[in-house]
């Protein structure tokens, strides 16, 4: 594809579409203040966050997708994709997806289609289908998933999209409800959660020199320790023969990324980091951030020494009552749901996923050779059937 803005015309709407970051920089002023009309997930698409993690996103060949719905100068519509160009037994296909649902730790947020306004919902989505029908050449397949269920715009595409397959996901997020505040959350618990909590943390306090941390920079020492705690259980998993976990930290690049993306918005003030100190090592963390009221449970992890006490659980209730106090009504722990998130969260909330079909022939004839590759060897998983997971590298 070649690196240009690729404007059509859908009813009174323009449509662009970007493929490079450079082409999203042209968008200019109009950009920022769609994303501030959006709201508290804007920061997942501003330039500095996405640009940052591009870097691991684009490991897998392929381009940006952004497909902008104009109204004279204003955005009001945005579907942030991404062109997945597959290998051989995937058929050699072009597969559109969210903006990094595709990575297994560094998963997009929010994968969803953004509108301005109520006002605007049907006519923006109206305008997508009108770009991707005018664009067809580019695609083979639209595999839009970890989308929530109670998204406004999924009732509207399934009528517009009447051949396409939507179904619930495998995967689930997790939310903590604040609005009443700490104590009415916490009174939510279970008995045996609030006494086994109790438990841990009165055991930890005794048994060592366990100190609580919040902090909004991110600095070399502790950036340095969660790359130790890492290196650290994968030498015991190899140590008891087994498989190692999946870490960003065994690739340069993203560890790199993901470290630019939170310095980025540590530069905007965006970032709220919790740490476990047990005898004066970093034990258990959160990398977080925060906008518009709520926090966003990012990135986590336990080391071996907080295990005996539950630190990743001590931890996350402590980040729950200060962020309870500090305002925070919401806080999004997010794709993938384990054993912990379960125990905290107010709300699991079931994902959605969407395959919509070229009908090209050369499309069809490359998603009909998938299907049959996988038939005859099962080699090939469904797409969007992975289980992301940010608990890493241990769970609490």
């Amino acid at each position: 594809m070649k690196n240009q803005i690729h404007t059509v015309q859908a009813t009174n709407e323009t449509i662009r579409i970007a493929t490079t970051l450079s082409e999203i920089e042209a968008w200019g002023p109009a950009y920022e203040d769609f994303l501030d009309a959006v709201g508290k997930y804007g920061i997942f698409y501003e330039k500095g966050w996405f640009s940052a993690l591009w870097a691991a996103y684009s490991q897998k060949p392929g381009t940006l997708f952004f497909i902008s719905v104009w109204d004279g100068g204003s955005i009001v519509a945005l579907a942030p994709l991404q062109l997945l160009q597959k290998g051989v037994l995937q058929g050699r296909r072009k597969v559109l997806e969210f903006l990094g649902t595709h990575h297994p730790t560094l998963v997009n947020p929010l994968p969803e289609i953004l509108v301005r306004s109520e006002a605007v919902r049907e006519r923006g989505l109206k305008a997508f289908g009108e770009a991707l029908k005018q664009n067809g050449k580019y695609w083979d397949q639209v595999d839009l998933n970890l989308w929530p269920i109670n998204s406004p715009n999924i009732p509207v595409l399934e009528k517009q999209w009447s051949d396409a397959d939507f179904s619930v996901h495998l995967n689930r997020s997790a939310q903590i409800d604040l609005d009443d505040g700490f104590e009415t959350y916490e009174s939510t618990l279970s008995r045996n959660s609030r006494s086994q909590l109790r438990r841990a943390r009165k055991r930890l306090l005794r048994e060592t020199n366990a100190e609580f941390h919040c902090t909004t920079e991110l600095s070399a020492q502790r950036w340095e320790a969660i790359s130790r705690m890492h290196r650290k259980r994968q030498e015991k998993l190899r140590e008891k023969g087994q498989a190692d976990r999946y870490s960003i930290f065994t690739n340069g690049i993203e560890t790199k990324a993901l470290h630019e993306a939170l310095i980025w918005a540590q530069s905007i003030g965006r970032t709220r980091h919790y740490w476990l100190d047990i005898d004066g090592v970093t034990s258990a963390f959160c990398l977080g951030l925060h906008q518009g009221g709520s926090y966003f449970y990012y990135f986590v992890g336990m080391d071996e020494l907080a295990e005996p006490y539950s630190g990743g659980m001590v931890l996350l209730h402590h980040l729950i009552e200060q962020e309870a106090r500090r305002g925070t009504r919401c806080i999004d722990m997010m794709a993938g749901v384990n054993r912990v998130k379960t125990r905290f969260a107010t709300r699991i909330i079931p994902l959605y996923q969407c395959y919509y079909d070229n009908k090209r022939l050369v499309s069809t004839a490359r998603n009909t050779w998938v299907g049959f590759v996988k038939k005859v060897t099962g080699r090939v998983p469904p797409p969007g059937t992975h289980e992301p997971t940010r608990v890493w590298p241990g769970t609490a």
